[in-house]
This record gives structure tokens, sequence and C-alpha cells, in this order.
């Protein structure tokens, strides 16, 4: 009878919970605030959650084995169907590749079959391959950061897997791993030479991973969005080797069997039982629908495909603001959120069963911002959190590390419906997600000033209102300080959310908001008051002012176009504050004549008590550091006034 009751049970654990539970989402606006009605639905489903859990970890521990037997059978998996529809299907690449240089996609797809792979600003790899045989496959050791020499344990219930991590330890190195982005690379170089080898690489690896990964077993499945993001990319890289004689039926029903308990495991884990939902449940219902869609011949695919593409039509405006901005307060996880977004789209268009206009529209806005704010080098600033977070990666001759967006821009261009209109010239304002970017031929200043992100949470935000970057000609020349680590080092991560890594006011010791909430939280704690954001004929305006613990600070930043220059007016409520400039790496910042010169930039204050210029640390991206120079102004008034004038070209 227990038994009976667990079997039952369990079948339900690999479900969605119940609609008289998921009873919120309904109502497709920006998440803005949580009420206390939403916060009672989130309870229901926590529990509902929680008790799943409960029972599949007794399952899982106890009594698997004998209890798969009686409600699990193995049907004969549809593979000669399965693969014919890949072949129809094959031809969706040209719309989702980016042109490459073949070049590079061969030297870098030479590393993946050396197993040296690019992660998270590092080269992790060549695993033994000194001692073994070109003909032999050498395992890739999926579950270690390298850079501790900590493994996790492969039959570790996945639940478990964050639990007692070393200190120093990453787990974001076996999930970026394991997200197999790599795949696509091989997939363009076998589409480039028809070389076999890419194909016997693709297979082993594929068959390596399952063997290494069972499901619910070490880390790789702890997180659903990793689940999802993973076997989106196996099955977008399997369009590449469809035709291979490399990949025999055997090979494509593990293939698919692996593909089914992904989608199962994503359904009974979805991300949305906590206050916010974010890219996390992005992740899950993208990886979701791009498995359905590839993926036809599982039994529970036609309910996926519409679960998923129903809460893909809500979350596109849950989590973005009107102006287009994702609600995240984070550039770089913009990004992220428009590829998630993006491909789904593209793919549904190929079949015909295309998204809402209105979904499209907004996809649309999301792509026009990040070309709206790219810098003349084609990069998005960095503002908030940069972890490299990626969906698909078909940009595969150079490092995903970057913050290009051109991929994006060309792919979009594919589809009328969100092909974007991009000015490119001017001052641009979006008043609702904070970003106000002045522009003139020469000059780039891109303010953060908005909301902290996740309704209030500020998750992937840090302490950097009123902060600002500034490229000059196409150089920069102050920047954000970027991210660098999250839990792998947490003094790190919040150096680099902190007041005083950004280029704004402040006082030595006080944080806007707190840091000690938590690496994942940054409440607002202050009240940001924007004043002024004005485009002009002569010059361009803005000015917002920021109190927090019974301070206040506002800033008047004014661009004047002929002059080339930029003023900025700093005044506070107490004395004793400073100013920061963090220089991007290259610059050398010089101390003179009561300011400081930066690359083509000349500063000058009128209320400097002293300048200093310090040693410091910038992160371009995720585990990377590069040494720079940052600028401290000491004020010896309240009120300064700060001039920056350009070399001539």
């Amino acid at each position: 009878m227990f038994e009976r009751l667990l079997v039952t049970i369990y079948k339900k654990s690999n479900q969605a919970a119940p609609s008289h539970f998921i009873s919120l989402n309904k109502n497709p606006k920006t998440q803005k605030e949580i009420t206390s009605w939403h916060k009672k639905e989130i309870f229901l489903n926590r529990v509902w959650y929680f008790v799943k859990l409960k029972v599949r970890y007794v399952i899982d521990k106890y009594l698997r084995r004998r209890l798969i037997r009686q409600f699990q059978t193995k049907p004969l998996l549809p593979v000669a169907s399965w693969k014919n529809h890949l072949e129809r299907l094959q031809p969706i690449l040209d719309l989702l590749r980016f042109s490459i240089n073949a070049d590079d996609v061969i030297e870098r797809s030479e590393d993946i079959l050396k197993h040296r792979f690019s992660l998270l600003g590092r080269i992790y790899g060549n695993y033994e391959l000194k001692d073994s045989k070109p003909s032999e496959y050498v395992p890739i050791p999926w579950h270690c950061d390298p850079r501790t020499d900590h493994v996790w344990a492969k039959d570790m219930w996945y639940r478990h897997s964050r639990k007692d991590v070393p200190n120093g330890t990453d787990i974001k190195i076996p999930w970026e791993l394991s997200r197999c982005q790599h795949f696509t690379l091989l997939g363009e170089a076998y589409r480039l030479t028809r070389d076999e080898r890419y194909a016997i690489e693709f297979r082993e690896q594929i068959v390596d991973w399952i063997e290494n990964n069972p499901v619910r077993r070490g880390p790789n499945w702890a997180v659903t969005m990793e689940v999802g993001i993973r076997i989106a990319n196996w099955i977008v890289a399997l369009l590449y080797f469809v035709k291979s004689r490399e990949l025999n039926d055997v090979c494509f029903a593990a293939l698919l069997k692996a593909a089914s308990k992904h989608g199962q495991h994503i359904m009974a884990n979805l991300e949305n039982i906590s206050l916010i939902t974010s890219n996390h449940y992005m992740g899950n219902i993208a990886g979701l629908y791009m498995l359905s869609v590839l993926c036809p011949v599982l039994k529970e695919s036609k309910d996926w495909r519409a679960f998923a593409k129903k809460e893909l039509e809500k979350e596109i405006f849950r989590q973005t603001f009107e102006d287009g901005w994702d609600f995240e307060s984070s550039t770089a996880y913009h990004r992220l959120a428009t590829e998630m977004f993006l491909y789904p789209l593209l793919l549904a268009e190929y079949v015909g069963e295309p998204f809402s206009d209105d979904y499209a529209e907004r996809l649309k806005r999301m792509i026009e911002v990040l070309g709206e704010c790219a810098k003349p080098d084609g990069a998005i600033p960095q503002i908030g959190d940069n972890d490299n977070g990626r969906f698909l990666v078909f940009r595969s001759d150079r490092d995903a590390e970057d913050l290009q967006i051109d991929y994006l821009l060309e792919t979009a261009q594919r589809s009328p419906r969100i092909a974007p209109k991009i000015h490119g010239v001017g001052s641009v304002f979006y008043e609702e997600a904070g970003r106000y970017l002045l522009r003139s031929p020469r000059i780039y200043l891109m303010v953060a000033s908005g909301p902290k992100g996740q309704a209030g949470l500020g998750g992937h935000a840090h302490n950097d209102v009123l902060s600002f970057e500034l490229n000059v000609d196409g150089e920069d020349i102050i920047v954000d300080p970027g991210t660098y680590c999250y839990t792998g080092d947490p003094k790190c991560r919040n150096r680099f959310r902190s007041v005083l890594s950004h280029n704004t006011l402040c006082w030595e010791g006080l944080e806007p908001c707190s840091l000690e909430k938590g690496l994942f939280m940054l409440p607002e704690e202050g009240l940001l008051s924007v004043e002024k954001c004005n485009v002009g004929t002569a010059e361009d305006v803005f000015s917002a002012v920021y109190e927090y613990s019974d301070r206040s600070h506002y800033r008047e930043i004014h661009l004047r176009k002929a002059e080339e220059e930029i003023e900025i007016r700093d005044s506070c409520s107490h004395e004793g504050a400073l100013l920061s400039f963090v220089c991007s790496p290259g610059i050398e910042p010089v101390i003179e004549n009561g300011g400081f010169r930066a690359g083509k930039a000349g500063f000058s204050f009128d209320a400097a008590r002293a300048i200093e210029i310090e040693p410091s640390q910038y992160s371009p991206a995720y585990g990377k550091l590069e040494c720079n120079k940052v600028v401290r102004v000491y004020l010896s008034d309240k009120v300064c006034v700060c001039k920056i004038k350009l070399s001539p070209q």
C-alpha cells in the first residue's frame, strides 16, 4: 500500500504543479513589487514542491530499483521517425547561425578534441590526453573545479550538491562545462569539413556525460536552468550531425531517452516557486520549448510545447519593462534573456506555430535597446552582474565571454516581425529601466540610475546608482568594474558590488544598500528621484537625487554637443565625500592642474581637497581579472563641479 502511494506521488512529481496551485503569473505585467497575496500563492507552490521532493528523495535513496520496475516500461523508441524529423528541420540552422571565420572555428574545434575548454575566463582541460592514444576517448571530469581540485560525488543527490562546498570552489565551472555550448562549435567544424572526428567527439561526449551524470545525481542536475540550457544545446547541435555515419540508432536512442529525462526533470523542478520568476525560469521554459519542438516523438512533447509556449508568452512581459529592458538591472542578463526569447521564436516561426505579435513586438524592443546602447565597438556596457551567461552560442569563432551583440542584431533580421531599427546617434533615455545614454559624435556616456531590479530584491544589481561609463572616440575611459565571481569568493563578490567600486559619490564605509543580506540580495534601501532628462539642440541634461541613510547625493550631467564637453555637478548633504573614477585597463591616469587626465579626457574639479591614484582590478568577464587604476577625488566642500574636456582628434 505504501509503495503504491509512493508510486502515485512519484508519477505526479514529474509533472508541473496543478493549476489550482499555480494561480500566479496570470497578469502579464512587469514584476515590480511583491504583494502579500503573491507570497501566499508562492507558499502553496513551495509546499507542493517540497512534498514531491521528499517523496522523490526517499524513492531515489531507498526504493528506486524496485519501484521503477513497477511503473516504468521500456517502450521502443521511435528513432527512425525522430531522425527524419531532424533532417527536415536541419535547414533551421541557417536561421540560427551567425557568419563566422572558418579558420578560427577549426582552430577552436581542435582544442575541443583535446578537451581544452574556455570556461568562465580560463582555459581548463587537456585531461590526461598526453598518455592516451589518438584514437582513444578520455573521459571528461564533469564534476570538478580544477582551480581547487574539488570533485563533487556523481552519486550525490542533486539537491545536496551545493552543501559543504570548500571555500574558493565555484560550482559554476562544472555547470558551465555541462551546458555543452561547445557542441555547436564541433557542429560548425563538421559542417565546414565533413570530418567525422567531430561527429565522433560529439557522440563520445554525449555518452560520457550520460554515463557519469545519472538523473537527479551530482551537481549538474542541481539547477533546472542548467538542465534546460544543456538539452537545448544537445538537440540543436545534433542537427549538424544528424546525417553522420558515426551516429547510429543506438546513439539516437540514448539521446532521445536522455532528452525525455531532461524534460521530465524540468517539469518536476520548475524554478517558479520563488517570490519572483527570473532568467532561471526562462532557462527552464526556453529549453523545454526547444526540446519539445525538436523531439515531437516523445509522448509528453505536445503538452510540454503548449506549456512552455504559454509561459514564454507570459514571462516576456513579466520580466521586461515596456521600454524593452530586462527587469533584473543587468545589461549582461538582458542579453541572456533576449537569447532565451529569440531562439524559441525563430524555431516556432519555422515550424509554422508563431508566437503572438505582442510577444514579437516586445522582443523587438529588447533587441533594439541593445543596439541603441552598444558602444562604438559593438559591445554593451557592464551594468550590474555579468556571468558570461548565454543560451545558444553560434558565434563560435571567438570567445563567448565578450559583450558583443552583433550576432543578435544579425539573427533578428531574419524575422521581419522582430527586425530591429537602430538609430545609433543622439542621446536616448529609458526612464522605466533607469538607463540614460548621453551621446555625441565623440562621446558615449551611459548613466545607471534605475531600480535595483527583480521587483526590488536586487539579486543581480550593484550599488551603482548615478554611476556612469565613458567612452571617447571608441575608447573606454571610465568603466564599470564588472563582477568577477559569485559564490566562490564572497568577499570579492561584495567588493565588486560596493559603491566604492563604481563611478559615483560616496562616503567611505557607507553602502547605500547593505551587502550583508546575501550574495544575491541587494534590496533598495534608498530613494531615487530623477528630476531632469532632456535632449536639446545644444545640450542634453540629466539630473537625479539619491537619498539613503539620512544622506543625499544630487548629480547633474550636461553634455554640451558643440564643445564636446561634459559637466558633472555633484552636491551632497554631508562633508567627507569622495568621487571615484574607475579607469579602463590600458588607461594610465595622470594627476595635473588640480585634476587628472585619462586618455583623451581631461578632468578638472573646483572642490578637490586631494586626488589619489590607486591600483585596482577590473573584470571584463566572469572569472577574469585585469589590473587597472582608480582615481579617488576627496572633496573639500559639499558641492563639486567636474568638467571633462577632450583632446583634439
